[in-house]
């Protein structure tokens, strides 16, 4: 397998849509799709990938219909096939660094940080500095629990549990609709319970300060309240990062689950 050279045309087609998969997969993944990283080094790893999951799978018996080369049409379905699965693969292996960024938005809100809003390289648009401190912080721990290696074994795997071509978007498309509503609730049940401690503690300091400035009209409570949210909401979050951490944590458990789950329901 290693004399690229001595393949025949099953096995350079089969190895071609393996790369169409797995490249689509390392452009929207977390860490290997991050837009820090250049196109040119997610070129080389997904062929690196690629190179290294082939005589496996190959090994395994996986091969493709002869059919799917015989026609440039088939060539080109077979192929927008397998981006749309790793694009779609992409996305769900997202949900939980996004509702660690959605929570940092809710918190950045309530502690009065919208005006403070930054360029983020990642998504391209305005958002808050506290969701990128989540954001990061979410990928330190997900590295720091062999994440990456997940992700590899996933990507590995998902040609065993969804072959080349044998992907079916509208055979079960009832079942995949309500599972994307399900991952959505869960997404939104998490953000708010990220950013739930900092949420509490700001109604808490802001009807204090409503109070206050029913006792004492001439206080300019709006000018005090500002810095005061900023300055505890940040104790709160630094407080606490061990729930933070926690509720991470257990999201990572069911992380491969949700992927593999996804993928089953794609098999037509």
């Amino acid at each position: 397998m290693s004399n690229i050279l001595a393949w025949n045309e099953l096995q350079i087609f089969t190895f071609f849509f393996v790369f169409i998969r797995v490249s689509s997969l390392m452009i929207f993944v977390p860490l290997f799709g991050d837009k820090a990283i250049p196109i040119n080094v997610k070129i080389l790893l997904a062929v690196a990938v690629s190179w290294v999951c082939f005589p496996i799978l190959w090994a395994s018996g996986m091969r493709i219909n002869p059919d799917f080369y015989q026609s440039t049409f088939s060539i080109s379905s077979i192929m927008a096939q397998e981006i749309f699965l790793g694009v779609c693969i992409g996305f769900i292996s997202r949900w939980v660094f996004d509702a660690a960024m959605f929570s940092g938005q809710l918190a950045g809100n309530a502690m009065g940080l919208s005006m403070a809003s930054v360029l983020d390289p990642q998504t391209e648009s305005q958002t808050i500095p506290l969701s990128e401190i989540k954001y990061i912080l979410t990928l330190m721990l997900f590295l720091a629990g062999d994440g990456h290696l997940l992700l590899l074994k996933i990507i590995n795997d998902s040609f065993q549990i969804l072959p080349i071509g044998a992907a079916s978007f509208f055979a079960r498309h009832k079942e995949v609709v309500s599972f994307l509503i399900e991952m959505s609730a869960e997404i939104l049940l998490l953000s708010v319970k990220l950013a739930a401690p900092v949420i509490v503690i700001i109604l808490m300091v802001n009807i204090t300060f409503g109070l206050i400035s029913r006792a004492v009209p001439q206080m300019n409570v709006f000018a005090v309240s500002f810095g005061a949210n900023i300055l505890i909401g940040l104790f709160v979050v630094i407080i606490s990062f061990p729930t933070f951490t926690n509720l991470i944590s257990s999201a990572f458990d069911g992380y491969a689950a949700h992927i593999i789950k996804f993928m089953e329901l794609l098999h037509g």
